[in-house]
């Protein structure tokens, strides 16, 4: 998802209609926008010169300085030398698009920009399977025979023994309670063990348990 901010309803438009292949937001001032990145779901921030509460670049400092994890791109409506240098200075945007509707520049920018947060977050394993699908995504589009890439089967399969086996007949949840089942079991054999243990050790050394049910006189019988 792309968030557009922009002051001029004519300049969202057009903006949001140079990114066909993605979900766009419009916005026209930043407030508009804060209440959109809160709920989440943003990839990318677009943001023009002139929003209806604050300048572009204001805003963008703002996020920068807070730390937010959008990507954000400036796409001034007139570019210049000055605007370019307090883009990547003080507000520290990714790209700075200066021809935003011209030659799908926009289009690329926002591309790219996901990539790159794809490539930033998440844990190593994850950046690497991003990775890899937008290796494959340009690929199958920049090929004249389609998609070039094949999916690598994982053959590190679980041995079919007798857990398996069985696991998959009763599931978990009937291996758990059996498990408990067994284990209370063996908890109740263990206890009655350890009792007649204590009572035949007590019993040889003279000490009653129970009235007129002394070992040796057991053993005499």
């Amino acid at each position: 998802m792309v968030l557009v901010a922009a002051a001029s309803a004519a300049e969202r438009k057009e903006l949001a209609a140079a990114l066909p292949g993605y979900r766009c937001i419009t916005v026209a001032s930043a407030h508009e926008g804060e209440l959109v990145l809160a709920g989440g779901g943003v990839a990318v921030l677009v943001v023009t010169t002139e929003l209806a509460d604050m300048a572009g670049l204001e805003w963008l400092g703002q996020l920068r300085r807070r730390n937010q994890t959008v990507m954000r791109l400036f796409a001034p409506t007139e570019s210049s030398e000055d605007l370019a240098i307090a883009a990547v200075n003080l507000a520290g945007v990714f790209r700075y698009v200066r021809q935003a509707t011209d030659e799908n520049s926009l289009d690329r920018a926002v591309s790219e920009a996901i990539e790159v947060s794809g490539h930033r977050s998440g844990p190593p394993c994850m950046r690497e399977a991003v990775a890899k699908a937008i290796k494959a995504h340009a690929q199958c589009r920049t090929s004249k025979e389609g998609c070039l890439v094949e999916e690598l089967l994982d053959r590190s399969q679980l041995q079919d023994g007798l857990l398996r086996r069985v696991s998959g007949q009763m599931g978990w949840t009937g291996m758990g309670i059996l498990s408990m089942g067994i284990f209370s079991l063996s908890a109740l054999v263990m206890g009655i063990g350890v009792l007649a243990i204590l009572y035949i050790v007590k019993s040889s050394l003279g000490i009653d348990l129970m009235p007129n049910w002394h070992l040796h006189d057991w053993l005499a019988r």
